[in-house]
C-alpha cells in the first residue's frame, strides 16, 4: 500500500466513524423524548444495544466485546496495510467498527436510532460495516485480471492427445 492509499483508507475509516458518533450524540439527544416517525420504511427511535449485531451476545461482558473488537480492527488495518484487503471496503468496515468501539467504550453499549419495520433497530456504523461487507463480496466474486493471467485456459484433449 502506497502512503497515498494509507492515508486514503485512515481518512476514510476515521470520517465514517466521526459521522456515526456524531449521528448517535444527535439521536441521544434528540429522540430520548420521543421517537420520530418519517415517511417511508424508516422510523427515528432511540435504543441501546449491549450487545453485537442484532443483539446476539448481550450477556457478554463489555470488555470482552470491546477487546475482541479491537483485535478485529486491528487485524482489518493490517490486511489493509498489507494489501490483503480493498480499501474502500475496509475503510467502511474499520470505520464503522471504530464508531461502535468508541460508543460502547464510552456507555458500555452501542447507541442504535435507525428502525424499520422488518430488521432491528442499528446506526450508521451498522450500515457502514454492511455496506463495506457487501462490497468487500463483490470485489472478491469477480475475477482479477491478475487471476487469469497466472491460470491459463487450458485446451481439451483431443482425441490424437489421449493414448487409450
Amino acid at each position: 500500500m502506497t502512503p497515498r492509499q494509507w492515508y486514503r483508507f485512515t481518512a476514510l475509516a476515521l470520517t465514517v466513524g466521526a459521522v456515526d458518533l456524531a449521528s448517535k450524540m444527535w439521536a441521544s439527544r434528540a429522540l430520548l423524548q420521543r421517537p420520530m416517525d418519517l415517511p417511508g420504511p424508516l422510523d427515528l427511535r432511540l435504543g441501546y444495544n449491549r450487545g453485537i449485531a442484532f443483539s446476539f451476545l448481550t450477556d457478554m461482558p463489555v470488555a470482552v466485546i470491546v477487546i475482541l473488537t479491537s483485535l478485529i480492527a486491528v487485524a482489518l488495518a493490517v490486511a489493509a496495510a498489507r494489501g490483503s484487503a480493498p480499501l474502500l471496503p475496509a475503510g467502511l468496515i474499520q470505520g464503522g467498527a471504530l464508531g461502535n468501539l468508541v460508543d460502547r467504550t464510552h456507555n458500555g453499549s452501542v447507541v442504535d436510532m435507525l428502525q424499520t419495520s422488518f430488521w432491528p433497530t442499528f446506526n450508521l456504523a451498522d450500515v457502514a460495516i454492511c455496506t463495506g461487507a457487501a462490497l468487500w463480496v463483490l470485489k472478491s466474486s469477480r475475477r482479477s485480471p491478475r487471476a487469469n493471467e497466472s491460470n491459463p485456459p487450458t485446451t481439451p484433449l483431443t482425441h490424437s492427445d489421449s493414448h487409450t
